[in-house]
């Protein structure tokens, strides 16, 4: 299965915000990724470096994980790209430029999991609406809930992250 990681770039601001412990954040994280490091799964990131899809991939890398592809707008002249660490993907696919980024994680996954809301991962869980995503998890510890126009025409499911890694092994 083809596999999102959506969560906030800033994963400091995201945690004060939310009046959430950034190392409760971390850890899950952390957990998460050793998780699925045993899975026959492909993960999809964007790797802004200290975003959370960058944090999960260095975590799933560390524990052996195989399979990570970067999107990158490698051909982005307007904003650039050099804030990426795209060694933390086992593969790199180039989306030409970041308003093509959001669009082309969406169109290569069956399966998003948000593990907390930024800008970036509320446009990708619109864009799901329009591609062949199956299903968007949601965490609860993270994402509690979403405005119905967002999601009353998409897959969604709130999970724990321990029924998360019951239902994708």
């Amino acid at each position: 299965m083809r596999i999102g990681i959506l969560g906030p770039t800033k994963i400091e601001n995201f945690c004060r915000l939310k009046g959430i412990p950034m190392d409760y954040f971390i850890k899950s994280l952390e957990f998460l990724a050793s998780h699925f490091a045993v899975s026959p799964h492909t993960f999809y990131i964007v790797p802004d470096v200290d975003s959370t899809a960058y944090l999960f991939a260095q975590n799933y890398r560390k524990n052996d994980g195989h399979n990570v592809v970067g999107l990158a707008p490698l051909d982005d002249k307007e904003f650039g790209h050099h804030w990426l660490d795209l060694s933390v993907a086992t593969e790199t696919h180039n989306t030409g430029t970041w308003r093509n980024t959001p669009e082309e994680l969406v169109k290569q996954c069956d399966v998003l999991i948000c593990i907390g809301l930024g800008l970036g991962s509320m446009i990708e869980i619109a864009y799901s609406r329009w591609y062949k995503v199956n299903k968007v998890y949601l965490i609860k510890e993270f994402v509690p809930k979403l405005p119905i126009e967002l999601t009353h025409k998409i897959h969604c499911q709130w999970v724990t992250i321990n029924e998360l890694v019951q239902l994708i092994k």
